[in-house]
């Protein structure tokens, strides 16, 4: 290494006095003349060539730099650490059910009052059943109605007019007679196992009246004669 550098120093010195001597050329060039112009010869423009006194270029073997590659570190990874939770078990209480005791139940059966009869014998008349009530009711209860035989109500008369109301209606045509008549009828067959008429017979006829006042009226009479005993069996 130190020879290449010797070399380089003296080729560069060589350079150096070469240049210097070239300057007093580069002085004529510059220089100016006030007098006559003559004509001068050319002037050989001298060569300068490279020195042949250096020596020869030594060729430089470069050695590439030495790169030394690290080895990696092993770089170890540990799996995490899963920790399953222990499920806490449900425990599941079941509902009480508490069934109540069931409140006895006492049932009473109805009080059956047979209606006790006059010292008369059946049948007997409207007005005989108008004024008995408590017979009517024996029979029917309080809230009998003509509708549980399938007959109509009476115009004039709610749904729900018990017997005593319809024995005791004031109309004068045909319609009022029939209810009249044909509800003592209704009572008689119930209470006189020799009445002419069965009860079925008494709520057709009642009904099959009901088409006309003419009819009702007609139907109305038998009713009365057979409520009054002047029809036998």
């Amino acid at each position: 290494m130190e020879m290449k550098l010797k070399l380089l120093l003296l080729c560069s010195s060589i350079f150096a006095l070469s240049s210097a001597s070239s300057s007093p050329f580069e002085d004529e060039k510059n220089f100016y003349f006030h007098g006559p112009i003559q004509n001068f010869p050319p002037k050989e423009t001298p060569q300068y060539g490279t020195p042949t006194n250096c020596a020869p270029s030594i060729p430089v073997t470069v050695n590439p730099p030495i790169v030394t590659i690290p080895t990696p570190t092993p770089v170890t990874v540990n799996p995490p650490i899963v920790t399953t939770p222990t499920p806490t078990p449900i425990t599941v209480i079941p509902p009480i059910v508490t069934t109540p005791t069931p409140t006895p139940v006492t049932v009473i059966p109805p009080i059956v009052t047979t209606p006790t009869l006059p010292p008369s014998s059946p049948p007997f008349t409207c007005n005989f059943w108008k004024t008995h009530p408590t017979m009517v009711s024996g029979l029917v209860g309080w809230l009998g109605s003509l509708s549980r035989f399938g007959i109509p109500t009476m115009t004039g008369f709610n749904h729900d007019a018990n017997l005593i109301q319809v024995l005791s209606n004031t109309r004068t045509d045909g319609y009022g007679e029939l209810y009249r008549e044909g509800t003592a009828s209704l009572l008689n067959s119930m209470v006189h196992g020799k009445f002419p008429y069965t009860t079925s017979q008494v709520r057709e006829s009642f009904v099959a009246a009901l088409g006309s006042n003419q009819a009702a009226e007609a139907q109305a009479r038998i009713f009365k004669m057979a409520n009054e005993g002047r029809i036998r069996e």
